[in-house]
């Protein structure tokens, strides 16, 4: 089900700063879609990189 969804889906880490607030992230799994918009070939490309 995950890679038949159409809209962007991905598992991530958040990363937080000391207040708390979610400063980043790291990606664990996308999905077709994430691959398109992000222009990635696949997971390789993204897994274990910072959203930013």
């Amino acid at each position: 089900m995950f890679e038949m969804v159409q809209e962007v889906f991905y598992i991530d880490w958040l990363i937080y700063d000391e207040k708390g607030k979610v400063v980043d992230w790291i990606f664990e799994d996308l999905n077709s879609a994430g691959f398109q918009l992000l222009g990635l070939k696949d997971i390789d490309e993204a897994n274990g990189k910072r959203g930013s």
